[in-house]
C-alpha cells in the first residue's frame, strides 16, 4: 500500500514544492521504510535526491546505491563516518563503489564545514529545470552531539529548504529526551527546542512509535500522519479547491503498519487477517 495515498500532498506523489516533511520515530522504531519511500518516489518522478545521512552509511539502508548514484539520481552526503576527520582503509574500499561527499569538521565552524557538504550535494543534485529533493536523516544528532546549536540548525535547514524542491527532515522523539524535569540539562532543553521548533515549521509530520504493550505479531508499530503549521501557511498562499475543503476536517489519523520481508503493509485499526 503506497503512503503517498494516505499523505496526499496535492494529489501527487511528491510532497509541495518548497514545504519542510517531519519524521518522527522512537528507538523501538526505525524510519528507513519512509526515507526509502520518499528516495523511491522522487526518482520515480525524474528527481535527484540529496541524502545526507547523520546515523548509518548505505550498507545499512538495502538500497542498491551504486547504481542510483552513477544514474546521478541519488547523491550521497555521509555525515557519519569522517565527522571528525577518520576513516579507516577498509571503510575507504567500501565507498569506492560510488561517489560521496564526506562532511568533515576542520575545527573553525562546525555549521560552515556542515552547511558546505550539503550545499555541494545539492549543487550536484541540481539540473536546469528541477531541483533536488533533500532528505537530512538523523538531524538530531547534531544537537545531541552538541555539534551545532538548535538556532544553528534550524537556520541552515530554512536556508537548504529554499535552494530544494522539498525537504525531509528525520530525529527521535523518544520520551526520555523531551519529558519534563525539575533540572532540565542544557542538552534537554536544546533537544526539545530543536524538536518543537522544526515540528511547527512543517507541512506534514510523520510519526512512527511502538505498540505500548511492544512488539505484536504482524505489527511494527503505530504510524501517525498529522497536517502542521505549514499546510495552513501553505492554504493562505493559494486558492483551496473544493476537495481539500472537503478533506479538511481531518487533520490527523493513526493506522497500524508492519515490515516484512516483501515490503510495508499500512492498515486501519482493528483490520484482522
Amino acid at each position: 500500500m503506497n503512503i503517498s495515498e494516505y499523505l496526499k500532498f496535492n494529489n501527487s506523489v511528491l510532497p509541495p514544492k518548497g514545504s519542510l516533511i517531519s519524521v518522527t520515530s522512537t528507538v523501538s522504531v526505525s524510519p528507513i521504510f519512509i526515507i526509502y519511500h520518499f528516495i523511491r518516489t522522487s526518482i520515480q518522478n525524474n528527481r535527484a535526491v540529496v541524502l545526507v545521512s547523520f546515523l548509518n552509511d548505505f550498507q545499512e539502508l538495502g538500497f542498491d546505491f551504486a547504481s542510483k548514484t552513477c544514474s546521478e539520481k541519488l547523491v550521497y552526503v555521509d555525515g557519519l563516518t569522517m565527522l571528525y576527520g577518520y576513516l579507516s582503509e577498509e571503510q575507504c574500499k567500501k565507498y569506492e563503489l560510488f561517489s560521496t561527499i564526506r562532511i568533515t569538521l576542520y575545527g573553525e565552524s562546525n555549521l560552515d564545514d556542515i552547511f558546505s557538504a550539503i550545499r555541494s550535494g545539492i549543487d550536484k543534485g541540481s539540473s536546469l529545470n528541477e531541483m533536488p529533493s533533500l532528505i537530512l536523516w538523523g538531524a538530531d544528532f547534531l544537537v545531541a552531539s552538541e555539534i551545532l546549536t538548535p538556532s544553528d540548525i534550524l537556520s541552515m535547514i530554512s536556508i537548504c529548504k529554499e535552494m530544494v524542491h522539498h525537504c525531509i527532515v528525520t530525529f527521535n522523539v523518544d520520551f526520555a529526551f523531551l519529558s519534563p524535569k525539575r533540572r532540565s540539562s542544557e542538552l534537554e532543553v536544546n533537544y526539545s527546542i530543536f524538536v518543537h521548533s522544526i515540528i511547527y515549521q512543517s507541512h506534514s509530520i510523520i510519526s512512527l512509535r511502538q505498540l505500548p504493550s511492544g512488539r505484536a505479531k504482524e505489527v511494527t508499530g503505530i504510524i501517525r500522519l498529522s497536517r502542521g503549521s505549514g499546510y495552513y501557511a501553505a492554504q493562505d498562499n493559494t486558492e483551496v479547491s473544493a476537495s481539500d475543503t472537503k478533506e479538511s476536517g481531518c487533520t490527523q489519523f493513526e493506522m497500524f503498519y508492519w515490515v516484512y520481508d516483501l515490503g510495508v503493509r499500512i492498515f486501519p485499526k482493528g483490520t484482522f487477517f
